[in-house]
């Protein structure tokens, strides 16, 4: 998805950019190269086409597509043991190693305005009507995407939590998720007076934490049994940490309030050290401090700190910052809330596998990894996208690519797929990290876009407007999917069944098998995180994913629909 304010292209699923944090709209589309007259290259999003295919019916379709998944059942019967001993022993691996550190999120859930009727989709279950007053914006959810909270457009709370829908609260103003779903901080406005809530999802009961709230930013804890917020309760505003049962005041200093840790070990804060320049006091990238308080109140000085866009591992215990130096920003590293080290000498993102993006507050960044070292990490020097990694020794850093199109990083975080500006489409495995440009191997050129399998074996890849599949380890073996149409758009569900659309007919294959026809006169389709793909078809609105093939969850379908294709 490209963003419309930076022209970053995105991961398939993300929600908000990750180069600049703008919301990202849902739409349908591919990315196409084209050439003017002197020679100029530029890339362009083309919308899917809705050219009318024959007609075929559900039953049918849904009928050669469990054919084309049963195929594959006989044998994944007889290596059942095989794949048991493996999975242990990988387990085993995985506890002496660390594992990959990633949190995949596991629900999606979609707000929908359907013939001015508001819906949500609980994964790939049936739409469910929502029956409240108003418009709704975009919720904010959990990380593991399983809670979702929104204010309607008439100021009530709601929360949606195991496909069912609690009302909250009236005269909400605003509200923040914490990372484990289990909780909802909200502040109301009642005749002037500002209180602020906390909210238990699962025990479906809430508890008043102030009234005399100053300040619309408060944050939640992880496990969002706590919360941090600004008060007037004294003679000024205040910083103050309620841990569930009481509020103490944190620090009177000017700072905004960041992010909070678990039990209120680590609060995060930017403040300001303002320099009088004759008649004018400025605020500038060189004077903004992070601080780090402890629910007693004691601050660490962690570092200048260039924005606040900051990057927290998902206990907050890590954090990544931008510092401005001489030659430009360079990367910083916190733990446990102590004075930042140096990280990269340059400005740099973790590189995440696409399941597991996740932002907390849009521009401070939670990311779903338990620790920041032994990572992939995505720069951007003078218009060229660099991939680094970076060891437990932060000097330690070993440039694996450059000059990308589009890069990808597995769902273990152990192998990168990338296109090159030339259009190759390569892979490299993390560990031969000290030899990338001798042991990446080449899979294909002239590539535009491409899909991996979750399990790594088969690489889907569009080149020469034909669809190809090939293995994901050596390129080898290649097929060909498809060789018809200007512009194939492609989607993967979570059992990792391709559904690729040529015109409005949709296709399936599995494992390279050629495509059958599933759906036809389809003009819109989108896909989650979690590997859940919707079409927009004639008869209804469609979805599929792990436990089922494409069925129908929204029907008859409406003239008009927003929030899930368009």
């Amino acid at each position: 998805m490209i963003c419309p304010n930076c022209g970053f292209d995105n991961p398939q699923g993300c929600r908000f950019c990750i180069s600049c944090g703008t919301l990202l709209p849902d739409i349908a589309t591919k990315k196409v190269v084209i050439t003017d007259d002197a020679g100029h290259k530029a890339v362009i999003n083309v919308p899917v086409t809705d050219d009318p295919a024959p007609k075929q019916t559900v039953g049918e379709k849904l009928d050669r597509l469990s054919g084309l998944l049963s195929s594959h059942r006989l044998f994944a019967a007889a290596g059942a043991a095989v794949i048991v001993l493996i999975l242990c022993i990988a387990g085993l691996i995985g506890i002496f190693s660390g594992g990959s550190g990633y949190d995949a999120r596991k629900h999606s859930i979609r707000i929908i305005t359907a013939d001015g009727k508001n819906y949500f989709i609980y994964d790939d279950a049936q739409a469910t009507l929502i029956d409240l007053e108003g418009s709704i914006g975009r919720g904010k959810t959990s990380m593991d995407g399983g809670t979702m909270a929104f204010i309607t457009s008439e100021g009530t709370l709601a929360v949606i939590h195991d496909n069912k829908l609690t009302t909250v609260d009236e005269d909400v103003t605003n509200l923040i998720v914490s990372i484990d779903g289990s909780g909802v901080a909200y502040s109301t406005s009642v005749r002037g007076v500002q209180t602020l809530w906390l909210y238990d999802v699962k025990k479906d009961a809430k508890i008043a934490v102030t009234k005399n709230l100053s300040d619309s930013n408060f944050v939640i804890a992880p496990d969002g049994n706590s919360v941090c917020y600004y008060s007037t309760d004294l003679s000024q505003q205040s910083l103050m940490y309620f841990d569930g049962k009481h509020s103490k005041l944190i620090t009177e200093d000017d700072v905004h309030l960041i992010a909070i840790s678990t039990g209120g070990k680590y609060i995060y804060a930017i403040g300001y050290s303002l320099e009088d320049n004759d008649t004018t006091i400025s605020i500038t990238p060189q004077n903004s401090i992070l601080y780090c308080y402890n629910a007693s109140g004691k601050r660490t000085e962690i570092g200048s700190c260039a924005n606040e866009r900051i990057h927290l591992n998902k206990d907050h215990t890590q954090a990544l910052y931008l510092s401005r130096g001489k030659n430009g920003y360079n990367t910083y590293f916190s733990k446990n809330g102590k004075e930042g080290q140096l990280f990269f000498e340059g400005a740099v993102s973790p590189l995440l596998p696409n399941n597991t993006a996740y932002y907390y507050k849009t521009w401070h960044i939670t990311c779903p990894i338990e620790d920041f070292r032994h990572k992939v990490y995505r720069s951007l020097d003078r218009g060229t996208y660099k991939v680094s990694y970076i060891g437990n020794n932060h000097s330690h850093t070993t440039l694996l690519t450059e000059g990308l199109e589009l890069l990808t990083l597995s769902n273990d975080g152990q192998t990168l797929y990338y296109i090159t500006q030339d259009r190759q489409l390569k892979t490299l495995r993390i560990r031969d990290r000290e030899n990338a440009d001798e042991k990446a191997i080449l899979l294909a050129e002239d590539v535009q876009t491409y899909q991996v399998t979750s399990d790594g074996n088969y690489i889907y890849y569009i080149s020469d407007d034909a669809l190809y599949c090939a293995n994901a380890k050596s390129g080898k073996q290649k097929k060909t999917i498809a060789k018809e149409g200007v512009f194939i758009e492609t989607y993967m569900n979570n059992s990792d069944v391709l559904y690729y659309i040529v015109g409005s007919t949709v296709y399936a294959s599995k494992n390279g098998s050629k495509g059958i026809l599933v759906l036809s006169e389809v003009s819109g389709a989108s896909q989650t995180m979690t590997g859940i793909v919707y079409f927009h078809a004639k008869d209804g609105i469609y979805a599929t994913s792990r436990q089922k093939n494409p069925h129908v969850i929204l029907s008859p379908i409406p003239t008009k629909i927003y929030g899930l294709f368009y």
